[in-house]
């Protein structure tokens, strides 16, 4: 059992603390990136980077499982203690996903017997969302978008079996969205 804890809420971006908010983040930003940046992951290229230098110290095994949960609607400035409880009981109620295979945001982790292996991960939600080229955008728009796709597919393919299955992904998932052949071939 858990207690409420309510804690208010209200919109400053008028407020007179927001110039002070902006000042203080000036200055404590870079102090806590400096202390926090060997164990913050903010996208799935630094995430592979971190498992890459963890595999060539030769800490991933054919054991090593990977753990991945979403915890929804946990305010940020709970108390460690309480915060350890609540994960600890939710994690024993809730389904999480330990195993040798999971996706971590835009990114498929595996471990194949202590080998990393990386792809891009299409989550079903999102999958063939894409601005459709009969829209009214400007055309940089759109190679902007192949070159993104492109680059995300080579940042994220550990070996070029992956590259490949992933550039026809993005073929058909353009073709799918009326980009002329080409088009996506330029």
């Amino acid at each position: 059992n858990f207690r409420k804890i309510i804690l208010p809420s209200e919109s400053t971006i008028h407020a007179s603390t927001t110039k002070i908010s902006k000042f203080l983040d000036k200055i404590l930003r870079p102090k806590f990136y400096d202390k926090c940046k060997d164990t913050t992951i903010i996208d799935g290229a630094s995430l592979i980077t971190e498992l890459s230098k963890y595999n060539k110290k030769g800490l991933l095994k054919s054991t090593t499982l990977f753990c991945t949960f979403d915890i929804r609607n946990l305010y940020t400035m709970l108390p460690q203690e309480e915060t350890l409880d609540f994960l600890m009981t939710f994690l024993n109620a809730h389904d999480y996903k330990i195993g040798n295979s999971l996706p971590f945001l835009d990114v498929q982790l595996t471990n194949n017997n202590g080998i990393l292996s990386t792809c891009v991960y299409h989550k079903l939600a999102a999958e063939p969302c894409v601005t459709p080229f009969t829209s009214d955008h400007p055309r940089h728009v759109f190679s902007n978008i192949i070159k993104t796709f492109i680059e995300r597919a080579t940042r994220y393919s550990s070996t070029v079996e992956a590259f490949n299955y992933e550039r026809r992904s993005i073929k058909l998932m353009l073709l799918y969205n009326e980009y002329p052949s080409t088009f996506i071939e330029n």
